[in-house]
């Protein structure tokens, strides 16, 4: 609906972000016959969708466990998850033209590429007459007066200032910056008072001590990762890992790094005398229990092991590189025989097969990470709306709230579920 103050255009809604979250809330609002206007600092709307499941865009989970997301109110995140779940979120992208492909719970747009996702969200806004998106235009201000929210947005020609009723934070994290993921949502939601978690990459590679990764880089393999911090188990994942030059990486290390990154923020306060000490525990054999890890161990060495080194005894099992590094940390000769290796040697190099400890001292930064930890507290936002408890009018949605999800379609389907809300609530 068209008001006007003075001479200026009010929109219902203005939307700061055209990401997935800001989307989906556009197109919401304006299916409920309101006029809204969207902001993008980009050339195109949905950039960092494009990136999304390596270009394929795993777009929802089918297992739909609390555990997969990551917020300091599970509570209020559920009530969120609740009002779109995934039945819907499916319907709602059929009918925009994408048919989906479902492999192991995990759904993906049937043509496998995240730019008919983008593409698709982008016709249903242009279709919908009532929504004006201005890309390549960078929101630098909002201020709440005479009950409209003022938004000042910038562009190669100079500024321009917007009148709406209600105002839409979808302006992302801090994760893949060239998206335009700058952190303006965490400094719109500190202007009007908002808590902000503390901010750290997630889903991204750790970094570990050891010179030895020089020689396992680029090495992929099947393996369980647990991440401890203080000796206290925080999370664990299993399935590809994959070694570099710097540490560990591959989907089960996305999946626990946040607290890695997390406990690093202590390290990096100079006012903060604790040190956290982050490890990683990797079990190169995890489809075995200890019994059969052992069993098979001995027959690879004892039984079948004669006329083979201790090394050759390995191949087949882990890769040659990987073998040999786990042999002089055992402190086992390469050239050993493995039918001679005796019972206290070979208890030791199950150790390292199955208990590799290594030390974590860095991760990737914003630059590699898929998403952000931390963010605007939920427990300052009204779950059933996402309006903010302290600004009429002010919704948040997406990656900037302190949600994050692991990896499988969980963040997008937070930034669906977040999006529509507001859209919803306008």
């Amino acid at each position: 609906m068209k008001k006007k103050q003075g001479s200026q255009l009010v929109y219902d809604a203005a939307v700061v972000g055209a990401g997935a979250s800001g989307l989906l809330a556009a197109i919401t609002a304006a299916r409920r016959g309101r006029r809204v206007i969207v902001f993008d600092g980009n050339e195109s709307v949905g950039r960092k969708l494009l990136s999304t499941g390596n270009g394929r865009c795993n777009f929802l989970n089918q297992v739909q466990d609390q555990s997969a997301f990551r917020t300091h109110h599970p509570k209020r995140l559920r009530r969120v998850i609740e009002q779109f779940p995934p039945e819907r979120i499916l319907s709602f992208f059929e009918e925009i033209g994408i048919d989906h492909t479902e492999r192991d719970g995990y759904y993906y747009p049937y043509t496998h590429a995240a730019k008919d996702v983008r593409d698709c969200l982008w016709m249903e806004t242009r279709r919908l007459s009532s929504i004006e998106v201005c890309t390549t235009q960078t929101v630098r201000h909002i201020m709440f007066r005479r009950d409209h929210f003022e938004i000042t947005a910038e562009f190669e020609e100079g500024s321009s200032v917007v009148l709406a009723d209600k105002c839409i934070v979808a302006a992302g994290g801090m994760a893949f910056p060239k998206s335009g993921s700058k952190g303006f949502g965490y400094e719109i939601a500190e202007q009007f008072h908002h808590r902000i978690y503390a901010l750290s990459p997630a889903l991204c590679e750790l970094h570990c001590e050891g010179s030895f990764f020089k020689k396992l880089k680029g090495i992929r393999l099947a393996a369980s990762v647990d991440l401890y911090v203080d000796g206290q188990r925080q999370a664990g994942d299993i399935g590809e890992v994959q070694l570099t030059e710097r540490g560990i990486s591959g989907i089960p290390v996305f999946n626990v790094s946040r607290f890695a990154t997390q406990a690093f923020l202590t390290n990096m306060n100079r006012e903060s005398t604790e040190r956290k000490c982050v490890e990683a525990k990797i079990n190169f054999m995890p489809r075995h229990d200890a019994i059969e890890a052992k069993n098979r161990l001995t027959a690879r060495f004892f039984d079948h092991g004669r006329g083979k080194t201790a090394a050759e005894a390995l191949r087949g099992l882990i890769p040659p590189a990987l073998g040999q590094v786990l042999l002089e940390r055992a402190r086992i000769r390469k050239t050993e025989k493995a039918s001679a290796l005796g019972d206290a040697l070979l208890l030791r190099l199950l150790e390292e097969l199955t208990d590799f400890h290594v030390r974590v001292i860095g991760a990737g930064d914003y630059d590699k990470a898929q998403t952000t930890a931390g963010g605007v507290s939920l427990a300052e936002i009204d779950a059933a709306t996402m309006e903010s408890e302290f600004q009429k009018g002010l919704y948040f949605c997406g990656e900037v709230l302190d949600v994050d999800g692991i990896c499988g379609g969980y963040n997008l389907q937070w930034a669906w579920a977040s999006g529509y809300v507001c859209g919803m609530a306008v």
